[in-house]
C-alpha cells in the first residue's frame, strides 16, 4: 500500500486539476501548447522550442536545436492539437540564409516525438515568431521569409503532400501573425495599415489582410484585400477554421496606452463584429494569437510578458495561465 497509495493520490490530483480547467474554459480545451523561447534579446538570436502545461504554464519539456547551426523561429499546428510544423533558420552570423521546416508530434504526457524534416524548405530565414501557419487538415503550411541581403519579404504557401509552393512578394513591410482556414484556401497576414493616421496611432499595430492561396504568384499588394475592423490598428489576428471569422487583437485607447487591447471575432467580409469582446490588461505593447484546430479556443500571449491568456471563443471564457518571465513564449500554438 505505500508504493501504491502515492501513485493513486497523483493520479486524484491530476484529474480533479484537469475537471476544473475545463469547467474554467467551458469544455475541454488542449492539454499543452508549444511556444518559441527567446535565448537572448533580439530576434535574431538563438531559440528554443518548449512544451508547456495549457493550466499551470509549467515547461514539460524541451526539443533540441533541429541541427548544427539551426534554431528553432517559430511553430503552427499541423492537424490536431498533438502535431506541429517548426520553422527553423541559421543561427547569427551563419553563411546560408535558408528556412528548414520540421515536423513533430507530443504525447499524452507532453513529450515531443517523432521529429522528423519536411522534404520542403523557403529561402531566406522566417521574418517573425508568428510568421507560420498551417491548415487545420494538416496539408498546408504558410510563411513569411525575408531576404537576407535586402528588405525584401516573401510570403509563401507549401501544399505538403504535392509540395508545390507559391510565392508572393512584399517590398518593405514585415510581414507577421499568418493564420490558413481549415482547408488552405485562405490566408491571413498582419502587415503595414496602408491607413490613415487613425491605423497608425498604436506602435506596432497594422492592418489584417486576406488571400485566396490558389491565387497567382506576383506581388502581394495586387492580390490581398483589406479586412475592415474598427480603427487603431491590428495586433494580431487569426482565421477560425471557416475562414469567415477573424479573431482580432486590436489597439484600444490613446497612443500612450497603447498597451492595452482587446480581442474579438468579426465577420472577415463586413468587418461587423460576430464574437465577444474581451479586454485585455497591459503588456508589452505587440500580442500573439494562435486559435485551436477545434475552432473553439484561442491562446493569447502578450509579447515578452508572465501570462497567456486562454479563451473559449465562443462564451467568453477565460482562463489565466501563470507563466514564468524566464520563459515566456515569442511565439506559440496549440
Amino acid at each position: 500500500m505505500t508504493v501504491i497509495a502515492p501513485r493513486l493520490l497523483a493520479g486524484g490530483h491530476r484529474a480533479a486539476q484537469a475537471q476544473h480547467y475545463d469547467r474554467a474554459l467551458g469544455g475541454p480545451a488542449p492539454r499543452y501548447f508549444v511556444g518559441v523561447r527567446l535565448l537572448g534579446k533580439g530576434e535574431s538570436l538563438a531559440a528554443l522550442l518548449s512544451v508547456y502545461s495549457a493550466a499551470s504554464g509549467r515547461i514539460v519539456a524541451s526539443l533540441r536545436p533541429p541541427g548544427r547551426g539551426r534554431w528553432f523561429r517559430a511553430v503552427a499546428t499541423l492537424g490536431s492539437d498533438q502535431t506541429f510544423v517548426a520553422a527553423a533558420g541559421p543561427g547569427t552570423g551563419a553563411y546560408r540564409c535558408h528556412t528548414w521546416f520540421y515536423r513533430f508530434s507530443i504525447s499524452s504526457s507532453g513529450q515531443p516525438v517523432n521529429v522528423a524534416e519536411l522534404s520542403a524548405g523557403a529561402p531566406g530565414v522566417v521574418t517573425d515568431s508568428t510568421a507560420l501557419a498551417a491548415s487545420a487538415d494538416g496539408q498546408m503550411i504558410a510563411y513569411a521569409t525575408q531576404a537576407c541581403a535586402s528588405p525584401a519579404s516573401r510570403v509563401g504557401v507549401i501544399h505538403l503532400a504535392t509540395r508545390k509552393a507559391t510565392v508572393w512578394t512584399v517590398p518593405r513591410s514585415k510581414t507577421r501573425s499568418l493564420s490558413l482556414s481549415a482547408d488552405g484556401s485562405l490566408l491571413s497576414v498582419v502587415a503595414g495599415s496602408g491607413g490613415g493616421p487613425a491605423e497608425a496611432r498604436a506602435p506596432g499595430a497594422g492592418a489584417a489582410w486576406i488571400l485566396r492561396t490558389d491565387d497567382q504568384p506576383g506581388p502581394l499588394a495586387r492580390r490581398y484585400r483589406k479586412v475592415p475592423l474598427p480603427p487603431g490598428g491590428v495586433l494580431a489576428a487569426a482565421l477560425s477554421p471557416s475562414g469567415t471569422v477573424l479573431y482580432a487583437i486590436t489597439a484600444n485607447g490613446p497612443p500612450n496606452r497603447h498597451n492595452l487591447g482587446k480581442v474579438a471575432g468579426y465577420d472577415v467580409a463586413t468587418g461587423a463584429r460576430v464574437r465577444p469582446s474581451r479586454m485585455l490588461g497591459g503588456g508589452a505593447g505587440q500580442r500573439g494569437i494562435a486559435v485551436a484546430v477545434s475552432g473553439r479556443f484561442a491562446l493569447v500571449y502578450p509579447l515578452r510578458s508572465d501570462r497567456v491568456q486562454e479563451l473559449n471563443l465562443a462564451t467568453g471564457q477565460q482562463w489565466s495561465v501563470p507563466v514564468a518571465a524566464a520563459d515566456t513564449p515569442v511565439g506559440a500554438a496549440w
